[in-house]
C-alpha cells in the first residue's frame, strides 16, 4: 500500500495531511506535536483509515493506518520543550 493509493481509495486523507501542514509553531515556551495529534488528528484519522476505518477493506489494515499515520504526523512542526522529550 502506498501514500496515493490510500487517498485515491480515501481523499480525505489529503484534507488532513494539507491541515497538518498548516499547524505553526507559533512560539512561546514550548509546542507538542503529539498533543496537537491527539486534540486535532487522532480520532478523524481511526474513522479514515486502520481497523476502525469506516471505508474500504483495502484501508482496514494496521499497515494503512501507519502510513496514513507518519505521512500526516511528519507534516507537523516538530516538539520543542514539552513534557513528551
Amino acid at each position: 500500500m502506498s501514500w496515493e493509493k490510500l487517498i485515491e481509495l480515501e481523499p480525505r486523507l489529503a484534507e488532513l495531511l494539507e491541515e497538518a501542514k498548516q499547524v505553526k509553531d507559533l512560539g512561546g515556551s514550548s509546542f507538542c506535536a503529539n498533543q496537537t495529534w491527539f486534540n486535532r488528528f487522532g480520532k478523524r484519522l481511526d474513522k479514515l483509515v486502520g481497523w476502525y476505518a469506516e471505508g474500504a477493506p483495502a484501508i482496514q489494515t494496521s499497515e494503512s493506518y501507519d502510513i496514513a499515520f507518519m505521512k500526516i504526523y511528519d507534516a507537523l512542526p516538530a516538539c520543542r520543550n514539552c513534557t513528551c522529550l
